[in-house]
């Protein structure tokens, strides 16, 4: 099973990955990414550590078509352009980075998490972080587990 996470934001807010990792270290999460790639470029497994041990996710960085979203949803879009899609495949770990990294993008660019398993459609820059500290914290309680 796969699991996408998709933020969209303006192309123009994109962070460099040093700023990117900075925010994530701010916010105190135990993550750190391979800063090694051009945000806007790369495409691909982008290699991570979650509390010392080796992760990642797939990582895609595209422009939002106009034909994504339902007219109403890309109204509440509004003029954010582009979509990062993180992609996991059947690994805690690298679904614990994915949301992490997803949740601090869309927090320092104004983005949207485009949420489509429960709750609202949309998660906005002010409430990215709570949902992420709230999903590793649950998703953390699965990993133990296993």
């Amino acid at each position: 099973m796969s699991v996408d996470i998709n933020v969209i934001l303006k192309k123009e807010n994109k962070p460099t990955p040093e700023q990117w990792q900075q925010a994530i270290a701010m916010l105190e999460f135990d993550l750190q990414l391979d800063t090694d790639f051009d945000v806007e470029e790369f495409s691909g497994y982008l290699p991570s550590v979650y509390k010392g041990e080796e992760t990642g996710f797939e990582y895609f960085f595209e422009k939002l078509e106009d034909d994504w979203l339902e007219e109403d949803a890309m109204q509440l879009v509004g003029d954010r352009n582009y979509l990062v899609t993180f992609s996991t495949h059947s690994d805690m770990r690298e679904l614990i980075a994915s949301t992490i990294a997803s949740s601090v993008l869309c927090s320092i660019t104004d983005g949207l998490i485009l949420n489509e398993e429960d709750g609202p459609l949309f998660i906005g820059a002010k409430e990215a972080i709570e949902y992420g500290k709230k999903a590793e914290s649950e998703l953390t309680l699965d990993l133990d587990e296993n």
